[in-house]
């Protein structure tokens, strides 16, 4: 019988993932953590060590050891893995001396305790001699790449991250989404260049969306199981519910991979003879198509870039569908023909998202920015579904998600964009505690699925209560107005959508729903006359949007007194409504997915 327990956790996963703004250098990392918590390799190196892997996945490690000695060894010997990808992991022993699930307490509590006091090495460099590294900003330069000052990490993350992005099946975690796909359109398909290019795939474009989220009381519930096996069973079945739950949301939003113009076939020599070359160049870090002789041979079918000792052909396929490059009839690609206006243009296809972290119940990753509510509900309501029948055995009602959701310009830094989504996140996850610990009587409890979201157009350094607080709260008199209900239970923000949805396909006018919110400034009294002058001015063809705002009045949006519409008395002076919270997502809900949700609400 064992006698040890082993548990390891990676130290700032955030931190080391986002030490950069560039995109290569997130993929690299989050490849590298990915890969180095791979089920199948942790289990052969806790075995490696005559040790039991017991779980595996989201950065934690618990393996079991017969002696003290060999638990160490391991422990020395993931440490020392870990440093050589220049990430870190902390780990501790607990002795067996009772149950396993008081043993997984004990650790817990000391592994947390450990992480706390840990102390990370900074580098702050004094020699006049040594460089910054230019991505990081944190380590010393090692050596110059593309005229940047880089250290040794920065290069190993982009190294890693451009050999993914050509090649996304060595990605972890995309690998697993590959397989889970049927599409065959998907085969080929490459990660985007830098956040700019995924931003580009947006509508309206160059914004992104961030999805952040985590499932609600998983180690409450992981750490009072009993046995290793109800403990392995568990998180089997959480991880699997979140990887499908995302999976099947994302090919709902985003059947197919999205197409990027290159250049057009019949001007490779001519007008786009420029776009040619500069992609070349930045494609494949081939330096030398300046000085090339561009020819068109072979009836038209193969464009030949050559120089006296270089060279590189695109061969057209007979259906004129396909395009394939060879460069020193070595390295291979492939793009798609389609025929416009009588012109062959050359388009590559480009994975719409990208994922960042995915492991146990945790996931952050970033899509296009008017799909990220959108997917983010779905996997919220998928996820329920797919843990219900480990939720019955273990006698819980059911597993839910929180999710922060982030939109903002492809050029926001990514730093911030992950400390607005865990903020974000942090203020879903307290609405579900407040559910679920705040009711005196255990019966009025509920468990539920939880998001808050913030769209960005102005940069700001505030955090997103101080941005609330200051842009959605004011006071008129003795009343207090608050501007949003936010954060939102999943039902409600499936509501909101909703709403967003029936008032674009109402014909109420940008104008006038600008105009109400203005009202909303004014306090109480003058909005809700607004609303009425609103309605009585509509002329015959405009009686839908009269429909819509009596349909709103009855909806649980506004959930107390319909004559104070727009607006929910939250006793006292103070007062609450939720057109912000539909304004400020108006232009990111698409009117296409109108039908998605109408049977649930």
């Amino acid at each position: 019988m064992c006698k040890y327990l082993v548990l390891m956790d990676t130290d700032k996963i955030k931190n080391y993932i986002f030490s950069t703004n560039k995109l290569k250098s997130i993929r690299g990392a989050s490849s590298i953590l990915a890969e180095l918590n791979e089920k199948e390799a942790v289990k052969s190196r806790v075995g490696s060590h005559n040790g039991v892997c017991v779980f595996a996945g989201g950065g934690q490690i618990m393996g079991k050891f017969n002696s003290d000695n060999e638990a160490q060894e391991f422990i020395r010997a993931e440490q020392a893995k870990y440093e050589n990808c220049d990430a870190s992991t902390t780990g501790i022993i607990e002795e067996y001396i009772d149950g396993f699930e008081n043993v997984v307490k004990r650790a817990q509590i000391r592994l947390r305790r450990a992480k706390e006091e840990r102390t990370y090495e900074t580098h702050l460099l004094s020699n006049p001699f040594l460089k910054t590294c230019q991505l990081c900003g944190i380590n010393p330069a090692s050596k110059t790449k593309h005229e940047m000052f880089v250290c040794i990490a920065c290069e190993r993350k982009m190294k890693i991250g451009e050999k993914i992005r050509k090649t996304p099946e060595k990605s972890p975690i995309y690998k697993k989404f590959l397989d889970s796909v049927e599409d065959k359109e998907w085969e080929g398909a490459k990660f985007a260049d830098d956040l700019s290019e995924l931003g580009e795939l947006s509508k309206p474009e160059n914004y992104l969306g961030l999805i952040y989220a985590d499932g609600n009381r998983m180690g409450e519930r992981l750490f009072n199981r009993t046995s290793e096996t109800e403990y392995q069973e568990l998180s089997k079945a959480i991880e699997k519910g979140l990887q499908e739950s995302v999976f099947e949301s994302i090919l709902k939003y985003i059947p197919k991979p999205s197409r990027k113009y290159l250049f057009s076939w019949d001007e490779v020599t001519g007008r786009d003879k420029d776009k040619f070359l500069a992609f070349i160049e930045q494609e494949y870090d081939i330096d030398w198509v300046r000085k090339a002789k561009i020819e068109n041979v072979g009836d038209g079918k193969t464009i030949r870039v050559s120089t006296e000792k270089k060279s590189l052909s695109l061969i057209i396929n007979d259906k004129k569908t396909n395009v394939n490059l060879k460069i020193d009839d070595v390295r291979t690609d492939e793009f798609f023909v389609k025929t416009e206006n009588g012109r062959l243009n050359i388009y590559k296809k480009i994975i719409p998202f990208e994922f960042v972290v995915m492991g146990g119940d945790d996931l952050i990753m970033i899509t296009p920015a008017e799909k990220a509510i959108p997917i983010a509900l779905e996997m919220l309501e998928k996820f329920e579904g797919k843990t219900s029948d480990i939720a019955k055995k273990i006698d819980q009602e059911k597993f839910t998600l929180s999710a922060g959701i982030v939109i903002a310009h492809s050029k926001y830094p990514i730093s911030s964009f992950t400390q607005r989504g865990h903020e974000l996140l942090e203020s879903a996850k307290k609405l579900n505690k407040d559910k679920w610990y705040r009711p005196e009587k255990k019966s009025e409890r509920e468990d539920i699925s939880t998001i808050d979201y913030l769209v960005i157009t102005t940069p700001s350094t505030n955090t997103v209560d101080i941005i609330r607080e200051k842009d959605l709260v004011y006071t008129k008199g003795e009343s207090t107005y608050k501007l949003t209900q936010r954060p939102f239970t999943l039902q409600k923000a499936l509501l909101i959508t909703k709403t967003v949805k029936a008032i674009k396909n109402s014909g109420l006018s940008r104008s006038r729903l600008y105009s109400i919110s203005d009202s909303l400034l004014k306090g109480k009294n003058q909005s809700i006359s607004n609303i009425l002058s609103l309605i009585t001015r509509l002329k015959e063809d405009e009686k839908e949007i009269e429909q819509l705002v009596q349909k709103m009045r009855k909806e649980t949006l506004f959930y107390q007194d319909n004559m104070l519409f727009p607006w929910n008395s939250l006793g006292g002076y103070t007062y609450d409504t939720p057109f912000s919270d539909i304004l400020e997502i108006y232009d990111f809900i698409r009117e296409g997915d109108a039908n998605d949700h109408k049977n649930r609400i």
